[in-house]
């Protein structure tokens, strides 16, 4: 996005020489908890959508009990969201 904006001269001068001297790439915990995530994001969906459809679930008497918790897993991982995005607003607002 930076090169973009840089192509099109839309960067304003502060930002331009601010970005050039920062580091892109770094093998650091956000690296390993951005893997982290993807596993996650990944265990999820392959439970997800992973596995027999859901009309092969119902031609053989499948009761969803498994899509029951899968529901209730990403229900609570949008709480916890919530609640941790409400929390970065409010300690923004304190900061400040």
């Amino acid at each position: 996005m930076h090169y973009g904006f840089s192509l099109f001269g839309l960067l304003p001068q502060s930002a331009d020489k601010a970005i050039k001297d920062t580091q892109r790439f770094a093998i650091d915990y956000t690296f390993w908890l951005n893997l982290v995530f993807l596993a996650v994001t990944g265990i999820l969906a392959w439970l997800r959508f992973g596995g027999k459809s859901n009309q092969q679930q119902q031609h053989h008497g499948g009761d969803g009990g498994n899509q029951d918790i899968i529901e209730r897993i990403l229900y609570w991982l949008a709480m916890v969201s919530y609640i941790w995005l409400a929390g970065g607003v409010i300690a923004s607002f304190v900061a400040n």
